[in-house]
């Protein structure tokens, strides 16, 4: 394990969190799952972009950047 996936568990909290309201134990679980989810697609999406000429080493910034956006 490295800070990549405590970075990720983070993420998919936060954009949790911020997306969808939770009042249950379920809930919280649904949306945690649907965070890292779309967390992963806009990486995804960042890394194929070669139309906005961003480099796989600007993943930080782009990470960075969701996140700011998410809280």
């Amino acid at each position: 394990m490295g800070v990549g996936t405590i970075i990720f568990g983070l993420a998919a909290v936060i954009i949790a969190e911020a997306i969808l309201p939770t009042r249950t134990v379920f809930q919280a679980i649904v949306a945690c799952i649907f965070g890292a989810i779309v967390y992963r697609c806009v990486i995804a999406f960042a890394l194929n972009m070669g139309g906005f000429g961003l480099q796989a080493s600007d993943l930080k910034l782009i990470t960075a950047f969701l996140m700011a956006l998410a809280c």
